[in-house]
Formats: structure tokens, C-alpha cells, sequence
């Protein structure tokens, strides 16, 4: 299966975190988080085996930044199918609003 996204999200509260932790261990954890967003929705973080508990931890935070993105990505999916549908019922709103105000109050 082709991954739908490009990228994915590493949030920066999490930097003090991940200086703390040695660069082989961070290396290990985001070559397993790259698998986990290439094959998204196909493996879970059980599917992973991990060295230690900090690669689990590190696996985590960068897992959460690529579950947001792919949670954003099918969001947005989800409004573009409904084809503007309420932009285009806010807009018709605002017509009437508009006639009811300006032409129809003008012959007050």
C-alpha cells in the first residue's frame, strides 16, 4: 500500500526528551517510526520489538506526531468529499441575509 502523506509531525515539546536520550537509541526508534508511517493502518506499535523502554518511548512520541498527521490527512479527506457543502450554504445565508436587509429593508 502507497502512504497517502509525505511527512508527519515531530512536536517540539518533545526536544528536551529526545536530547536526553543516546543517538543510537533515537536512530533505532525513528528507523521503526519511518516502517510504522510507511505501512500505516497495516502495523501497530506491538508489531515493533524494541531494545529498551527509552527506544519504546522515543518510538511513542514519534509515533503520536505520524498518528496527528494521518488523523489531519483522512480529516481533511473527509470535509473535501462533502464538496464545500456548507461554505455553500454559508454563502447562501449571507444572499438572503443580504436581499432581506438592503432591498427588502429598502422600502421601509
Amino acid at each position: 500500500m502507497a502512504r497517502e502523506l509525505t511527512f508527519f509531525r515531530v512536536y517540539g515539546m518533545n526536544e528536551n526528551a529526545f536530547k536526553s536520550m543516546p543517538d543510537e537509541t533515537l536512530g533505532k526508534a525513528l528507523k521503526k517510526a519511518m516502517e510504522y508511517f510507511d505501512r500505516h493502518g497495516e502495523v501497530t506499535e506491538e508489531d515493533f520489538s524494541f531494545d529498551d523502554a527509552i527506544e519504546q518511548i522515543a518510538f511513542g512520541l514519534l509515533k503520536r506526531g505520524i498518528d496527528d498527521a494521518y488523523e489531519a490527512h483522512s480529516a481533511r479527506i473527509e470535509n473535501s468529499s462533502k464538496g464545500g457543502k456548507k461554505t455553500q450554504e454559508k454563502n447562501r445565508k449571507q444572499r438572503e441575509e443580504f436581499i432581506d436587509k438592503h432591498l427588502n429593508g429598502a422600502d421601509d
